[in-house]
């Protein structure tokens, strides 16, 4: 197409081009995965619309200053960027894209869309910004778009966004935003899974969180969801808490609104047991897809779930090491005299040689007559650290 606009399902497509949330979206639907289908407007598209109204300046002058606060200078920033104008060619580019991925018949109401925010510096290992960028559901029309466009690339300099990139020594100037623009899923249900459980920590349990209608009343807390554990091991389910969920987000006209939950559904479980089964077995698969845990964010319409975003997650603890004893059920202790000068894991050269010598010769020493060789080895390194028999 053009520099502005690539297909969702791109090949050749990058982080500095479609963020973080386009490459992981268009690395799940190359591989077959249930992605809703879209296109993105990539980051050559906001630095087109920022040099086009000069507001680079204005913005560095901002994140500069040390005499407003964080809130402030993120509204200020906000406001320039709502009194901005598309340019003609990039604004009929999106429109052309839109038109062509979505097409409706004479006489039809809009296709609805979501127009989802991906900054470069978003969904990786070291940096998730989960929650930190703006998404719209249920757009409908070209000027809606448009609109909705404009406030993604804008919320790359919300409060939070800000702050915790000064955190993480970002660097403004090597920021970008695109904006995934996909079909809007009439979701009945919708909700997250962690591949590995964000509260104990442990990589044998998943958790899922679920509530009805769409999945911004989640993301939001403006619910509470039903919260499923889920044993990796034997697929099991471990346990169900059951949310009192009394608000849902629904569609309504080109936006979203809060609605009540009907009572007979507000105590009821959003998914049953083969469905909590189907979703555990999509989420294992992202998991190994990716190679390290993920946050997934998914949705169900008429029996089908879909995968609206995937991220690492980026709080988790080094994996341990699994260590198998040499001799089995002997017990180690650390090495009490070697520890007074050994103040760091070892190489396993000093290990296998001087360490392994010393310890040798203590136990001869120690014993007699002489252990049986059979009893041998006497020292061993556990995740690098010398111990002893």
């Amino acid at each position: 197409m053009n520099s502005f606009i690539v297909p969702l399902n791109v090949s050749q497509a990058s982080i500095s081009e479609v963020g973080g949330k386009g490459i992981n979206l268009s690395r799940l639907i190359r591989a077959g995965f249930p992605v809703p289908p879209g296109f993105v407007i990539t980051t050559a598209a906001y630095h087109a619309f920022v040099d086009s109204n000069d507001l680079n300046a204005a913005i560095f002058a901002l994140v500069d200053d040390r005499i407003q606060s964080v809130e402030e200078i993120s509204a200020a920033i906000r406001l320039r960027f709502e009194q901005a104008n598309i340019p003609d060619n990039l604004s009929s580019a999106i429109v052309s894209a839109y038109i062509q991925h979505f097409p409706t018949l004479a006489n039809e109401a809009p296709v609805p869309v979501v127009a989802r925010s991906s900054a470069t510096a978003e969904d990786l290992l070291g940096a998730s910004f989960a929650g930190q960028h703006e998404s719209f559901l249920n757009v409908c029309g070209e000027q809606e778009l448009l609109r909705a466009v404009q406030r993604c690339w804008s919320s790359l300099w919300t409060a939070r966004a800000l702050d915790y990139r000064s955190r993480k020594n970002i660097v403004p100037g090597s920021l970008g935003m695109a904006v995934v623009v996909q079909a809007m899923v009439p979701a009945q249900a919708a909700g997250v899974l962690f591949t590995v459980s964000p509260l104990s920590m442990s990589r044998d349990e998943m958790v899922i969180e679920a509530v009805w209608g769409l999945g911004e009343s989640i993301v939001s807390g403006l619910t509470t969801p039903d919260h499923v554990i889920i044993n990796r091991v034997t697929g099991a389910i471990k346990q169900i808490m059951v949310g009192d969920k009394a608000v849902m987000t629904a569609p309504v006209g080109s936006g979203t609104a809060e609605r009540d939950v009907e009572a007979r559904l507000r105590h009821t479980p959003v998914l049953s047991t083969s469905q909590v089964a189907e979703l555990a077995t999509l989420g294992e698969a992202v998991e190994a897809h990716f190679g390290t845990p993920q946050d997934i964010e998914w949705c169900a319409a008429n029996g089908n779930f879909y995968i609206v975003q995937s991220r690492p997650i980026t709080t988790l603890p080094p994996q341990t090491v699994h260590w198998e004893s040499p001799i089995p059920d002997a017990k180690w202790q650390k090495d009490v005299q070697a520890a007074e000068w050994v103040i760091e894991p070892l190489s396993p050269l000093g290990a296998t040689t001087t360490l392994a010598a010393m310890v040798s010769a203590r136990q001869t020493m120690r014993t007699w007559p002489p252990v049986p060789k059979v009893r041998a080895p006497w020292s061993t390194l556990m995740n690098g650290w010398f111990y002893q028999r």
